[in-house]
């Protein structure tokens, strides 16, 4: 395809898939422009060189995949990719999706007493389950159903609203405020600190917690903004995060070490250099934005 764009002046886009053996070919017709030169880069866009300047096409990232049933988008609560296979909690039941050749099958592989609220991969490839009301389950020798010792209140009826992991801890977030736990001896895990807002954070009730590549916990807090834990200290930006932006719902890194925190109606807010700035979009554009989620690929782009 490239040597074709390289002798002639076309106005397609051939697009060919592979599925057993038989190629599927799509052409993508783009009037008024001719394709001299096609270009790939890591994030998987494809940079056209055209007669009419450059265009990019990121026709990838608009596909959907079709799950058979049980599944259903408004009983989805929470996922979480698990090397070849992704696990789906659809409210208080958790199923494995495989990709076999085209057509997708879901297996359930569990069922807690409350809906699933965080699903979490730690370094050893452990699956930690975490629910509202059911407390915290985690995998041990392929057995989801394990309950930890040690923290009873946890285990039993906690309410568990993100998960995460550095190298030696397991971070829960609760409605009680945030437990940094030791990794399990057998089937048994400590305490290590509780953080909440008589310890710092500022506020007992976080949605996500988020490890950066430099060892430090960022807390996405309701009515704190963002709390940032660096193993001793925390760090707030209070004047940054005024009233009216203090409910962050999402944090993450970009490639630069950046961070990007997503708040209720105000948009973005991104951390450089020490100081925090807001892009926040014209009100007149988008009058009620609201951004749950804010997330960086595997090249670093959020």
């Amino acid at each position: 395809v490239q040597l074709f764009l390289e002798r002639l002046s076309i106005i397609y886009l051939l697009e060919i898939k592979m599925n057993n053996g038989t190629a599927k070919v799509r052409a993508y017709h783009y009037s008024g422009k001719s394709l001299k030169k096609l270009l790939c880069d890591k994030a998987g866009n494809i940079w056209c060189a055209t007669s009419k300047g450059l265009m990019m096409v990121t026709s990838e990232y608009l596909e959907d995949i079709k799950l058979p049933a049980p599944y259903n988008l408004r009983s989805t609560t929470a996922m979480v990719w698990d090397d070849s296979v992704l696990l789906v909690a659809l409210k208080k039941e958790l199923y494995m999706v495989r990709f076999r050749h085209s057509t997708p099958s879901m297996e359930q592989i569990f069922s807690a007493n409350a809906n699933i609220t965080s699903l979490f991969i730690d370094r050893e490839n452990r699956l930690w389950i975490g629910t509202f009301g059911d407390g915290l389950y985690y995998e041990q020798n392929g057995n989801t159903a394990i309950r930890p010792d040690g923290i009873q209140e946890l285990a039993a009826d906690a309410s568990i609203l993100s998960i995460s992991g550095t190298k030696d801890r397991i971070w829960l977030a609760t409605l009680k405020g945030v437990e940094e736990l030791s990794y399990p001896v057998g089937e048994t895990i400590s305490e290590v600190k509780h953080h909440g807002k008589s310890t710092g954070i500022g506020s007992d009730y976080v949605y996500q917690l988020y490890p950066d590549s430099k060892g430090n916990m960022w807390m996405a807090t309701d009515g704190a903004g963002v709390c940032m834990y660096d193993g001793a200290s925390y760090h707030h930006w209070d004047t940054v995060f005024a009233e009216g932006s203090k409910v962050v719902y999402s944090i993450a890194e970009d490639r630069s070490g950046d961070i990007w925190a997503a708040a209720m109606l105000k948009d973005l807010f991104h951390f450089k250099n020490g100081e925090w700035k807001n892009h926040r979009l014209p009100e007149t554009q988008y009058p009620d934005v609201n951004i749950s989620t804010v997330m960086a690929n595997a090249s670093g782009q959020v």
